[in-house]
């Protein structure tokens, strides 16, 4: 208890401590933005710290849950709300910490071929994050069947592990690596172009061939010997979590350690700047970066220690249409912000945002890690 009390202060992350540790007041929504009217609809509960939410494309009616412990959950859609939790795929996993089932992505064609990526930090072993493929068995039970490991990563400690799956536009598997953890990067993995590590690398699965994946043609660094060529972007902290906009363009949303969380837009082959940088700011004692991408926006530690990416809202009836919706685990703090930098505070909840979700109407979905509950961001009227 007390090495992993220290380790969670020594991190700024807060995340496991926060949930683990201590146990909100729960009360109504707090909305410091009135004229915003912003309000979070419960849709469904009974999840056990839930990390990511998927609504299968061709599927609309089903929502799919990834939980931190081990299992992958479908509920279905009853009206406005979502049935009880059913299994159907569990793993065995680390828990502790930043690890456990982490993201899950339903390849582009999985209407046919039926394949599910996992990410997760298997039990056995070394410590490791690890992409695995999946069977649905049929569209009634929706039952994951293990088909094979994709790729390996070997992780040096139980924090940073980044974590999110996501195909983009181009039908590619993305993935977001932090630096490997522990604090101050101390392997160096930021700004190390052969380490996978501080990373979001880009795959292209093979479903029914022999190698479960290739690395695409046109990846940024290929037949670069300075670089590992599965990279897309790199100099990152801890990214738990990125998105795309309906362009395909990337939006990352970075960890911070000690004073500053920040979100990215990213093309392939940018450097963030970790750990030379924090955000804008200069980390250690003498940048020397020639050249780096910035982030778009920031906010320091009095709104909140650890940011939670989302998604471009979609829904064309809502004020929130076209901006990235992004909040704080710690602190309960959800923002609108467009791609120029400019923000809204929508309001403070009390609730541990652990992940967001889009459904196919391009309604905006987030979640209490700590109490097992999804909610969709609704307008008052």
């Amino acid at each position: 208890m007390i090495l992993f009390l220290l380790l969670s202060l020594a991190c700024q992350d807060g995340k496991q401590w926060f949930s683990e540790q201590y146990t909100p007041t729960y009360a109504a929504p707090l909305n410091h933005n009135p004229s915003v009217r912003i309000q979070l609809e419960k849709v469904a509960q009974g999840l056990v710290q839930p990390t990511d939410i998927r609504f299968p494309k061709h599927h609309p009616n089903y929502m799919v849950v990834a939980q931190k412990k081990g299992e992958v959950v479908i509920l279905s859609k009853q009206e406005e709300t979502y049935s009880k939790p059913q299994k159907i795929a569990k793993l065995s996993v680390r828990s502790s910490s930043e690890l456990g089932v982490l993201s899950i992505a339903f390849h582009p064609q999985y209407e046919t071929n039926h394949r599910v990526y996992i990410y997760s930090t298997p039990k056995k072993g070394k410590m490791r994050g690890e992409v695995s493929e999946w069977n649905i068995k049929d569209f009634v039970s929706w039952e994951l069947e293990f088909v094979r490991n994709v790729l390996q990563i070997e992780q040096p400690y139980g924090n940073h592990n980044g974590g999110q799956l996501q195909f983009g536009n181009d039908e590619m598997l993305y993935l977001s690596l932090g630096d490997g953890g522990w604090k101050d990067d101390p392997h160096k993995n930021g700004q190390n172009t052969k380490s996978l590590l501080g990373s979001i690398i880009r795959i292209k699965p093979t479903p029914f061939s022999p190698d479960p994946y290739v690395i695409p043609k046109d990846n940024p660094f290929i037949g670069m010997k300075d670089f590992d060529e599965h990279i897309y972007v790199y100099g990152l902290r801890n990214p738990w979590r990125f998105s795309f906009d309906s362009s395909g363009t990337l939006i990352i949303a970075d960890v911070g350690q000690n004073q500053y969380e920040e979100v990215s837009v990213a093309k392939a082959g940018d450097n963030l700047g970790w750990k030379q940088y924090e955000g804008t700011h200069c980390f250690i004692s003498s940048c020397t970066l020639k050249e780096h991408t910035l982030p778009i926006w920031e906010y320091d530690h009095q709104q909140g220690t650890s940011i939670t990416g989302g998604y471009i809202s979609l829904n064309e009836q809502s004020s929130l249409f076209g901006t990235y919706i992004v909040g704080d685990f710690t602190s309960g703090r959800v923002w609108s912000l467009s791609l120029n930098g400019e923000a809204k505070e929508l309001g403070v909840y009390p609730i541990l945002i652990s992940t967001f979700g889009r459904d196919q109407q391009g309604d905006i979905y987030t979640v209490d890690f700590g109490k097992g509950e999804i909610f969709r961001l609704e307008e008052s009227l």
